[in-house]
């Protein structure tokens, strides 16, 4: 038998972004000021073409003979330089997509232009890219999170989410020769699950101990006890 305990909630960390594997490189997580923003340099360099505005400016002064007319000749010029692409190299049909995705952006509101920013961001890596937003416990608790579709499966984001608001659990795993007699003889690893149900952790906890799921004894936190202490006076 595999014996874990839970960690008291409050004491449980689920230690997301230790992982090298959860940087900003395969998902960007930002748009609630109250949190910190992880992005990656692709993301903040199409983030800030759009959001400067002056690709969009360039465009408009190429179509009408403004003042960025006299640095480029054409757009596919204008969007080379200011929006240079993560792959081998833009097509004609790429070039006339981000035209319309940057002049939309200019008079977009805010979920447009995540909607626009996925599509751009699809345009210049080749990959199709999408966004969703993850919520917590409180109102309060939010963020938006931009990634490669084919990254990132509906379950992954599920558990990214929980992970991100440390709204799961987290178990001890005893790896002792002793058979426990009691949570408080449990000793080992730590690891974060995210299973809402006692089938779901058994089978989580299984995995990570490499056993079956009828093989787990857990014992789950339940309240803390204040127990008075006395002294002689």
């Amino acid at each position: 038998m595999i014996y874990c305990k839970q960690i008291p909630p409050e004491y449980q960390d689920s230690r997301l972004f230790e992982d090298e594997g959860m940087g900003p490189d395969y998902i960007n997580v930002t748009g609630n000021r109250n949190y910190i923003s992880r992005t990656s340099p692709l993301f903040d360099r199409v983030y800030n073409a759009l959001e400067n505005g002056e690709l969009a400016e360039a465009l408009d002064d190429i179509k009408n003979g403004g003042y960025y007319s006299s640095f480029y000749k054409n757009a596919t010029q204008a969007i080379n330089d200011l929006l240079e692409p993560d792959k081998a190299r833009y097509s004609t049909r790429d070039i006339h997509a981000l035209k319309e995705l940057v002049n939309a952006y200019t008079e977009a509101g805010s979920r447009e232009e995540n909607d626009i920013l996925c599509k751009v961001l699809s345009v210049v890596t080749g990959r199709k890219w999408d966004w969703r937003i993850i919520q917590g416990c409180c109102q309060s608790d939010w963020n938006e999170v931009f990634y490669p579709v084919d990254d990132w499966s509906r379950e992954a984001l599920d558990a990214f989410e929980i992970m991100y608001f440390n709204t799961g659990s987290e178990w001890i795993i005893h790896d002792e020769e002793n058979t426990p007699e009691g949570p408080e003889e449990v000793n080992g690893y730590s690891c974060y699950i995210v299973a809402d149900t006692e089938e779901g952790i058994k089978k989580e906890l299984a995995a990570v101990a490499g056993c079956a799921p009828s093989d787990i004894v857990m014992w789950a936190f339940d309240e803390f006890i204040r127990v008075p202490q006395y002294k002689a006076v």
